[in-house]
């Protein structure tokens, strides 16, 4: 009898750990104390869950920052990166894997989140690495790819990413600046923060819906070169040189406003 009554209580236990659609997560602090999967609904019918039963001891900063974030941001990108005929997606998990190495992941509508390097940039990083990963979940690329459309850049799709968590979603962070140091190497298609930038400084100078053109695009499985000629009136290689010159001389400001 014993046995079962303490089987009974272990269950109860579990289920108080569940946050039900709807509930405010930050008034259950039984979850917060054995983790939780907390389940955030949003208007448009959208549901993300939110999952630390892995990594209790995220629970309560994934309530305070995360959900936050995801209640506001989610939905704005979904209008951001809206094209013709397409439905973003209705429900997507968010992950921390104990074991997990690396930053985050998404595998289509799964995020998944190395809780180590999570919890070592709780002030700093980890909310705009999971920013980014939502964005992979609403471009959807895969389904194009799978319908035979070509296959998309790997630095368009990570410098898109970093477009909008830089420049929209945490611009005063300055997290994609470009100074001497990184000035030899960067090139339009260096990929996440390097391309962000680029992407930036042509939607700034050239033309302000060069990024969800592209995502829109890139969606359909019909992106090419060209389109950047058909969009901004230049090639991308041309583009490209023109930015680098630009950051050159901005670069060489700077350096001469240093005091000595």
């Amino acid at each position: 009898m014993y046995q079962v009554i303490l089987a009974l209580a272990l269950t109860v236990t579990s289920l108080m750990a569940q946050t039900a659609p709807g509930q405010n997560p930050t008034n259950n602090p039984a979850a917060a104390a054995s983790g939780a999967r907390d389940v955030v609904s949003l208007p448009g019918g959208f549901e993300i869950a939110i999952d630390t039963t892995d990594t209790p001891d995220l629970t309560t900063w994934t309530r305070e920052n995360l959900i936050p974030m995801t209640r506001h941001w989610y939905p704005k990108l979904v209008k951001l990166l809206a094209s013709e005929g397409f439905d973003a997606p209705k429900q997507l998990t968010v992950t921390f894997k104990a074991g997990m190495d690396g930053v985050a992941a998404t595998s289509g509508t799964n995020i998944s989140c190395a809780a180590r390097w999570m919890r070592q940039e709780l002030n700093g990083e980890a909310v705009g690495s999971i920013f980014h990963e939502y964005v992979h979940v609403v471009q959807s690329y895969g389904h194009a790819r799978a319908r035979g459309g070509h296959r998309n850049p790997g630095w368009l799709v990570e410098g898109l990413a970093d477009y909008l968590r830089w420049f929209l979603y945490e611009p005063e962070s300055r997290g994609a600046e470009i100074g001497k140091r990184g000035l030899a190497r960067a090139r339009f298609d260096g990929s996440y923060r390097v391309t962000g930038n680029f992407l930036n400084w042509a939607t700034v100078n050239y033309h302000r819906d060069l990024p969800y053109k592209l995502n829109a695009a890139m969606r359909e499985g019909v992106y090419s070169e060209e389109l950047w000629a058909e969009i901004t009136g230049h090639p991308l290689s041309e583009l490209g040189e023109l930015w680098k010159t630009t950051l050159e001389k901005k670069v060489a400001n700077e350096t001469k406003s240093q005091p000595e």
